[in-house]
C-alpha cells in the first residue's frame, strides 16, 4: 500500500486566505471596472489595476464590518425583547458583563469571527422571540446593502471614486451574507440563520429548543458547570426521537451527551451515543465529529468497543486542524489518544499541561470546568 503524506498543518490556513484573497480580488476587479464603465472613464491599465487591488482590500474591510454587524442585529432584536446580554466577541476580543460589571479581555473561539451571547427571557412567546433573533442579524445586512443602493441612485454624481468603492462594497457583502446565511440550506449547522429560522417555523418546538440551548450556552460562559444548569435532558430517548436532520435537535442531543459526560454518567453517554451511531450519516459533520470525540474518550478510557474505527474518515485531519487548537474538548481527545492509544506518556503530559493553560483562558468558563474534571479523571485511570 502506497501511504499518502500528510499535508503540513499550515497548508489550510494558507490557501484558505489565499483563496479568499483570490475571491476579493476577482471582486474587486469586477466592481471597479463596472464603475469605470458606468463612468465612461478613461485610465491607463495600471491605474485600473491600482484601483483593483483598492477596491479588494476595502471589500475585505467592509465584509468584516457586515459580519461585526450581522452579529449586532441579533443583540438587538434579543435586547428588544428582554433578553440579557452576556457578551460580545468580535476578532478575538471580547466585551462581557459579568456579576454587575463589564470586562474587556482577549479569547479566542475557534472557527468563529463574532458571536453574540444572550440568555432568553423565561416569558414572552418562545416562536416570535427565536424568529426575530435568528433574523436580526439578516434584517441589518439587508439595511445596509439598501443604504448603498438608495446612496448610489441618489448621490453617485459628486462622488469620489473611494465613496463608490464603499458603497458598492457595502452592497455586495451584504447581498453575500444574505444568501450564504439568509437561504436555508441542508446540512448545515445551527449557525444558519435561514435554516434555523424555517426549522423553527416548521416546528414550534424546536424554538423553545433553540432558546434553552441559548441559555445553556449563556450560562456555560458565565462560569455555571452544565451539570449545574440543566436538570433534565432534551430527550428521553425511549420516548422522543430527534429528527436527524434538524440542527436545533441535533444540537440538543449533543447537550444531553455533554450534559451526561459532566455528571460522569457514562452509561447515559454510552446509550445516547449508541443511537447517534447509527444515525451519524444524517448528522451534519462538526457535529458528527464532536460526537465521535465523546465516543473516542469513553471508549478508551472506560475501556468499550473496538477504538480503531473511531479514527477513520476525517477524524484526525479535525483535530490536527490548527484553529481547532484552542478547543478544550480536542485538547482533551488528543490526550486520551496520546496516553491510551499511542502510549506516548511525554506527549500526554504535555497536552494536560496545555489543557490546563488553555481551560485558564477559556471563552467558556462552565465547559472548561467539566473538561477539566474529564481530563483529570482520564490523568487518573
Amino acid at each position: 500500500m502506497i501511504e499518502i503524506p500528510r499535508l503540513p498543518r499550515w497548508f489550510r490556513p494558507v490557501t484558505s486566505i489565499l483563496a479568499i484573497l483570490l475571491i476579493c480580488f476577482l471582486l474587486g476587479y469586477l466592481i471597479a471596472d463596472l464603475i469605470v464603465t458606468y463612468f465612461s472613464w478613461q485610465i491607463p491599465w495600471c491605474l485600473k489595476i491600482v484601483r483593483t487591488v483598492e477596491m479588494a482590500f476595502i471589500f475585505v474591510f467592509v465584509l468584516a464590518v457586515q459580519l461585526l454587524l450581522h452579529e449586532v442585529g441579533h443583540m438587538l432584536a434579543g435586547l428588544f425583547h428582554g433578553w440579557r446580554f452576556i457578551s460580545f466577541y468580535a476578532f478575538r476580543l471580547q466585551l462581557s458583563f459579568t456579576e454587575g460589571k463589564w470586562h474587556f479581555s482577549r479569547k479566542r473561539i475557534p472557527g468563529t469571527a463574532a458571536r453574540c451571547s444572550m440568555i432568553p427571557s423565561s416569558k414572552g412567546d418562545s416562536l416570535q422571540e427565536a424568529l426575530w433573533y435568528s433574523a436580526g442579524g439578516l434584517v441589518l445586512n439587508a439595511v445596509l446593502a439598501l443604504s448603498g443602493i438608495l446612496f448610489i441612485w441618489t448621490g453617485v454624481s459628486d462622488c469620489s471614486f473611494e465613496i463608490l468603492i464603499l458603497s458598492w462594497s457595502m452592497i455586495f457583502s451584504g447581498l453575500f451574507l444574505l444568501i450564504v446565511n439568509g437561504l436555508p440550506q441542508p446540512n448545515l449547522s445551527l449557525s444558519n440563520d435561514g435554516t434555523r429560522m424555517l426549522l423553527i417555523r416548521k416546528d414550534p418546538a424546536s424554538a423553545e429548543m433553540f432558546l434553552r440551548i441559548l441559555s445553556y450556552q449563556g450560562q456555560l460562559q458565565q462560569g455555571t458547570p452544565l451539570n449545574e444548569i440543566a436538570h433534565f435532558y432534551f430527550f428521553d430517548m425511549d420516548k422522543q426521537v430527534p429528527v436527524w436532520s434538524n440542527p436545533v435537535h441535533i444540537s440538543a442531543v449533543l447537550l444531553d451527551v455533554e450534559l451526561a459526560m459532566s455528571k460522569f454518567d457514562f452509561d447515559k453517554a454510552r446509550e445516547i451515543l449508541s443511537i447517534v451511531k447509527k444515525k451519524r450519516r444524517k448528522i451534519y459533520s462538526s457535529c458528527r465529529l464532536r460526537f465521535q470525540m465523546e465516543r473516542i474518550y469513553l471508549n478508551l478510557v472506560m475501556g468499550t468497543e473496538d477504538e480503531a474505527p473511531l479514527l477513520e474518515d476525517d477524524m484526525m485531519a479535525f483535530l490536527e486542524r490548527r484553529d481547532h487548537a484552542a478547543d478544550p474538548m480536542v485538547v482533551r481527545t488528543l490526550y486520551v489518544l496520546a496516553k491510551f492509544w499511542e502510549h506516548d506518556q511525554e506527549k500526554a503530559a504535555s497536552l494536560y499541561e496545555k489543557s490546563k493553560a488553555l481551560c485558564a483562558s477559556c471563552y467558556c468558563p462552565g465547559v472548561a470546568e467539566t473538561e477539566l474534571k474529564l481530563i483529570e479523571f482520564a490523568r487518573l485511570k
